[in-house]
């Protein structure tokens, strides 16, 4: 397993960070230049752990379920430190 940290940022500003672990046969998937046609065309370890980060602390996806990596073992991918996420949305009526 690699070790990655990483950040989520708003506005181009960091507002928290994680650390996911990812087999290498992972990033080896999706570096492949046949996957990279078809899904995202990530270009190093880096865009792939923040790409995948994203999907399972985001989308709250597991990695097996999502496209590009469907039928992988979950067990290749794990979070270490969930970043903090406490969004709270609130709306309220524009007249007019």
């Amino acid at each position: 397993m690699r070790r990655f940290n990483f950040s989520v940022s708003v506005n181009d500003e960091d507002v928290t960070d994680g650390i996911i672990d990812i087999d290498q046969s992972i990033i080896d998937i999706a570096l492949n230049p046949k996957w990279k046609n078809v899904f995202f065309d990530l270009d190093d370890a880096e865009k792939i752990a923040a790409h995948i980060a994203w999907i399972i602390c985001h989308q709250k996806e597991k990695l097996s379920s999502y496209e590009g990596f469907l039928g992988i073992d979950d067990k290749l991918v794990k979070v270490i430190e969930y970043p903090y996420f406490d969004y709270k949305y609130v709306a309220s009526e524009v007249l007019r």
